[in-house]
């Protein structure tokens, strides 16, 4: 009798055990354990602007349909690459194992990825614009709509992933300010940022380390740079001429921003303070920038291109500067071709994307500026990721 109810008890056991894996969702909507301990690598658009790997032995096609220009974000943890098509669907690439999972039909917008990235610190759920309205989606779980108005323009999650900080424009592309929805919590989306009526829209949120500010761009008055705080109770509109990318320095203080003064030729590495209002120089003039923030905040990997008005740059001197004092330290070098992106990841690794005439070469670094080597041509690039 008691070895009958051993095996109704094992029995019940394993048929509870099957159905919870079977409630699991797919691998490629997990973050896989281990994940942590596997290399990381580039990911980038290749020439048929095809999402790619960068291998020990060569390129690996991840994803065999072609994208949109900008249609392509890493996840953090490297794990994940959110992928639209030029189609406009939206689609989930898993990088070390797994199969492509269709998140949305769409059509999805992608201005200004990955500058902007979609996805929430943790990697687990992401923020997307579908006909001018924001959804937010955990991979394990339906996409919800957090707008309705029709009008919205690039999304950003805040650190903790319970807000939304989004640009609207009307049919005309006039700017509708800077507002922040939601995710959780039921409630009507807040303005952070007045209209200016320009045709340059708020856009590009990019959230402070704290959660407590989002910077963004929004012309007005020839000015590119805009802060606000997050509960609405400052705004600071026409700081300073400005373009993407814009990065926070861990002390939630401090912007780097690429001046760009509309119409004329770039100016170089900038920063803000929000607690002094003070921009100040850390690249000198005329030069137009590619950059990326070490993982700690305490340097800035700096290609920078000379500029002239009839032609373009055909050299990038590559230094790496000094956070927040702005010195450059020993070691540049010069590299050929016009810098369009840079990555550094969280292994150290340095990336470069530049180009010469018409054509996108990667260079990638092992071992910082004197191990950038040529690597293979490219569109663009995704962001680093992990690979098995």
């Amino acid at each position: 009798m008691r070895s009958r109810s051993r095996l109704i008890i094992l029995l019940v056991a394993v048929a509870a055990l099957i159905a919870c894996i079977a409630m699991l969702p797919p691998i490629s909507l997990r973050v896989p354990l281990g994940a942590r301990a596997m290399p990381w690598t580039m990911a980038y658009l290749d020439a048929a602007q095809r999402l790619s790997l960068v291998e020990s032995d060569g390129p690996r096609q991840l994803f065999d349909q072609p994208l949109m220009e900008k249609g392509a974000a890493a996840s953090p943890t490297g794990t994940h690459v959110a992928a639209v098509t030029s189609t406009g669907e939206l689609w989930l690439v898993p990088t070390i194992f797994g199969d492509p999972v269709l998140l949305a039909e769409g059509p999805v917008a992608t201005s200004f990825w990955p500058e902007v990235s979609p996805w929430s610190a943790d990697g687990r759920a992401l923020v997307y614009v579908s006909q001018g309205n924001v959804f937010y989606r955990k991979l394990t779980s339906k996409p919800r709509q957090l707008t309705t108005t029709g009008d919205a323009f690039t999304a950003a999650l805040s650190p903790d992933g319970s807000l939304v900080a989004y640009g609207r424009k009307d049919k005309a592309d006039k700017d509708l300010g800077l507002w922040v929805a939601a995710v959780r919590l039921p409630g009507e989306p807040r303005q952070l940022a007045q209209s200016t009526g320009d045709v340059f829209s708020a856009c590009c949120p990019h959230w402070s380390p704290d959660g407590q500010w989002v910077a963004f761009l929004q012309a007005y008055e020839g000015g590119g740079l805009a802060v606000a705080k997050a509960d609405g109770t400052d705004t600071r509109v026409g700081i300073e001429a400005a373009w993407e990318p814009l990065h926070w320095l861990p002390d939630g203080n401090t912007v780097l921003y690429p001046k760009v003064p509309y119409g004329e030729s770039p100016d170089g590495l900038w920063t803000y303070s929000v607690s002094n209002k003070a921009t100040r120089r850390l690249a000198e003039p005329g030069q137009e920038i590619a950059y990326a923030l070490s993982p700690d905040g305490r340097q800035a990997f700096v290609a920078a291109g000379k500029l002239d008005q009839t032609t373009p740059p055909t050299q990038a001197r590559v230094s790496l500067i000094s956070l927040p004092q702005g010195t450059a330290t020993p070691g540049q070098r010069t590299l050929s071709g016009e810098p369009l992106q840079a990555h550094w990841s969280p292994a150290g690794d340095l990336a470069l994307l530049s180009f010469a005439s018409s054509a996108g070469q990667l260079r990638l670094g092992r071992k910082g500026l004197g191990d950038l080597k040529n690597l293979t041509p490219a569109r663009r690039t995704a962001g680093w990721v992990r690979c098995r």
